[in-house]
């Protein structure tokens, strides 16, 4: 009582009181709507239901209650809403409107559907348009309400009372245009109602117009899609310029600069011009300069590019691939102005190459910086967008058998065709999880990102990440029931989880008592003899691969000791290059070795991609992988099973060789153990059951880089007799040098090979620092050369 004496006490009780009052207000009539929805509903008055249920915005409920009305026009209406253009033409033609269905038949693109309407039902000639078939009167409801409502609009106050009957009438005319078809008024009508969410849907699903979506987004504050919408309806200067505002508000503005590009160089151009203006050189803005000199090489301003690329060389360094772009900007001066006096000082410039070491030919070093040159431009210009994604079903690699019996920890067998089909498979080559995610706008799956959806699906069973694979298809089935085969590979998800049974969660020696250590998610591979599982370490919390010996193998006499002997060998490795092994044992009495999981390509994938590997890459790989063998050898452990599926690279360029638990240790002896490779890569004594040594790898090392040079295996099946083609006669631009390391590798008589990983990994990287020499050098005769002639032009 004491505190209703005080006025700050009694404000505070009346504050209190108009709250809990309003709350009252606003549960009453939520709760009242329903309630009388729901009385509507028990006494059988569906039809007024349902237009309640419009008013509040559940669609779904008022086209069931629409029906159950049996107002199939009304039910029509409201599937138009929903994007559902095929169901309102089947509920228009249920309804006798002969016209609006064979208008929504033509949208829903059942173009011989439509004309059939129209011949039987209209009496109009086939082919006849909508526009002859819809001859809608100035005087229909849907135009009157309209009509009204911008009247109202007109002399409308700014109450909030009088705001809302606005929205009243704006929706509704915007129904009855609806219900007559006329989706375009409609959508124009949400807009300027403020019903921005409704014009949008219309815009971009139903009309397929996502440029007159895209302002309405950019009104509710969401550049990025509205740039997305505008790209997506061609309108590429809008989109670049869209774009700009989004990296103005962006942290890092200049992470846009190669998209605007790719739309509209030259709003890009202006954009840059600006910017580095406003941003002297320095290794801070180094990117923004980069950037500026690459868009002006594009353009053919070939001398200011020259420039620029000059000055970030000489402020900040070799940053990027400018050396590389100097040099490739340097030989298509000189194919254009061949006889300028810089033509002729280039040549010079990258002639001590040679010297310093013999047998390489200057013009097969021109052709490498070159194609580095031009590997590095196509990566800097790839943007993947979603009409490019590769087709399901289509696949870089060879035809993959669509029904696979498993041979894993099944418990059952299971069909498996289509979690590793062709489509999955060509997933492995395509944009990342980050990539597609953009295209889906941030939005749950609906019908306007449902197949960027159902990418994703197809990407994570790539992964071996079957628990999101599985949540990408439920969503597209939960989308549009029946949509490709999202249900059928939901399916096979399900019923490998269901195989598994227990046995998709492992209990570990030293894991803690009662706690399951490994928890499989997926696949990541399985061959003949092995099957590779993507598995969480509950553990030590970590993303590990679980790799099982076949049954077969795990019960042969001796395994069990062997394995473990030879595993624990090959556990003690530790190299960068090298994959790491976590633990190995026994699980559900089958032989496994607990691998690093590691993100990123295999050789094999990434030789399957259009452009391929270029040679410095593939000499890049294997330097990385005869670094691994030079201190695994060392230590008298042979791999034995090399080859470009084994040999990964992550995304920053980091080799890892996989499979080292398979490796035989030489230090117990040279008896052959049960373990075996892949034909295509052996030497012939590996292939006849002999004694092998380390060797055995550098043969398969010199198959894998003969492969990733030529994309031909140099042996045919098990013979090892007949030599193979030199690699120039495959590829000219092979260097005689390096061609020579490749085949004294790939010699029959272990004798004739390299001696050692670390004699040719010496080889290996005399070539490559040859080759930077030269483009080095190429880079520097240009730079003194532009230098000449800018002191000369003073």
């Amino acid at each position: 009582m004491d505190a209703l004496r005080s006025p700050g006490g009694l404000a505070a009780v009346v504050v209190a009181v108009v709250i809990v009052v309003v709350l009252v207000r606003v549960m009453k009539k939520g709760g009242g709507v329903d309630k009388r929805i729901a009385d509507l509903s028990k006494r059988g008055k569906y039809g007024e239901a349902a237009r309640l249920s419009v008013d509040e915005g559940n669609l779904g409920q008022a086209f069931d209650l629409y029906l159950r009305a049996q107002e199939p026009e009304n039910a029509a209406a409201v599937a138009v809403r929903r994007g559902d253009l095929r169901q309102a033409a089947e509920l228009y033609e249920r309804a006798t409107n002969w016209e609006r269905a064979a208008h929504f038949y033509e949208r829903a693109g059942m173009e011989p559907k439509a004309d059939e309407l129209r011949r039987t039902r209209l009496r109009l000639a086939p082919g006849a348009g909508t526009a002859k078939a819809v001859a809608l009167a100035p005087e229909s409801r849907a135009r009157i309400l309209e009509s009204e409502y911008r009247q109202a609009a007109a002399i409308s106050d700014p109450s909030e009372a009088a705001r809302g009957e606005l929205q009243r009438k704006a929706r509704d005319a915007a129904d009855a245009l609806l219900a007559d078809g006329e989706i375009g008024r409609a959508a124009e009508l949400y807009a300027d109602a403020g019903f921005d969410d409704e014009a949008i849907h219309l815009f971009v699903n139903v009309l397929g117009q996502p440029g007159r979506a895209a302002p309405l987004l950019a009104r509710k504050g969401n550049h990025q899609r509205a740039a997305e919408l505008y790209e997506l309806a061609g309108e590429l200067e809008r989109a670049a310029t869209a774009w700009v505002d989004v990296a103005r508000k962006s942290p890092r503005p200049e992470s846009f600069v190669e998209r605007i590009a790719g739309l509209s160089p030259a709003v890009a151009m202006t954009y840059l011009d600006h910017e580095t203006k406003a941003r002297p050189l320095s290794p801070q803005t180094a990117e923004w300069h980069y950037q500026h000199a690459n868009l002006l090489a594009k353009a053919g301003e070939l001398d200011r590019a020259e420039v620029l690329y000059e000055e970030i060389m000489a402020q900040v360094g070799a940053y990027r691939d400018v050396a590389a772009r100097m040099q490739s900007l340097r030989i298509e001066v000189n194919q254009h102005r061949p006889a300028t006096p810089r033509a002729k000082t280039v040549p010079a410039a990258g002639a001590a190459a040679p010297t310093s070491f013999p047998g390489l030919d200057p013009q097969q070093l021109e052709q490498i910086a070159s194609q580095v040159a031009e590997a590095a431009a196509q990566q800097l210009r790839r943007r993947v967008e979603l009409s490019q994604l590769p087709a399901p079903g289509a696949t870089p690699s060879a035809v993959i058998k669509t029904a696979v019996l498993v041979v894993g920890l099944e418990q059952t067998p299971v069909q498996r065709g289509l979690l590793a089909d062709s489509a999955v498979e060509a997933a492995r080559y395509g944009p990342t999880d980050e990539t597609l995610r953009r295209f889906t706008g941030n939005r749950p799956c609906d019908l306007g990102n449902i197949e960027v959806y159902y990418r994703l699906g197809l990407f994570y069973l790539a992964q071996g990440n079957y628990d999101n694979a599985l949540e990408m298809f439920d969503a597209v089935e939960e989308t549009s029931p029946a949509y490709r085969d999202a249900w059928r590979r939901a399916e096979e998800i399900q019923a490998w989880k269901l195989a598994l049974g227990k046995r998709s969660r492992l209990a570990e020696n030293d894991a803690a008592p009662g706690q399951q250590r490994y928890e499989l998610r997926g696949e990541l591979g399985r061959g003949g003899m092995a099957v590779v599982y993507r598995a969480v370490d509950n553990l030590l919390g970590r993303d590990v691969a679980l790799k099982f010996l076949s049954e077969e193998i795990s019960t042969q006499p001796g395994v069990r000791e062997l394995f473990q002997r030879e595993a624990r060998a090959v556990a003690g490795l530790n190299h960068p290059n090298i994959v790491t092994i976590h633990d190995t044992g026994f699980l559900q009495g089958r032989a496994f070795i607990c691998m690093e999981f590691v993100d990123g390509q295999s050789v094999e994938s990434l030789m399957a991609e259009p452009t391929g590997i270029t040679i410095v890459e593939s000499m890049r790989i294997i330097k990385q992988v005869l670094d691994a063998l030079e201190y695994a050898h060392e230590r008298q452990i042979v791999h034995r099973d090399i080859k470009p599926a084994n040999i990964m690279r992550t995304s920053s360029g980091l080799v890892k060789l996989m499979d080292f638990g398979l490796a035989k240790s030489l230090a117990e002896g040279k008896k052959q153990s049960v373990i075996a490779g892949t034909p295509a890569y052996m030497p012939p004594e590996q292939l006849s059951g002999d004694d092998i040594d380390a060797r055995c790898d550098l043969f398969s090392v010199s198959v894998s880089l003969y492969e990733m040079l030529t994309s031909e295996l140099p042996y045919e099946g098990f013979d090892r007799h007949k030599a193979p083609p030199p690699l120039s006669e495959l590829v000219p631009a092979v260097p005689t040098v390096l061609e020579e390391i490749v085949m004294r590798g790939l010699a029959i008589r272990r004798d004739d090979r390299w001696a050692s990983a670390a004699e040719m990994n010496g080889h290996l990287k005399k070539l490559l620092d040859a080759v930077t020499s030269f483009v080095s050098a190429r880079a520097a005769g240009a730079a003194q050369q532009q230098a000449k002639a800018k002191t000369e032009m003073m």
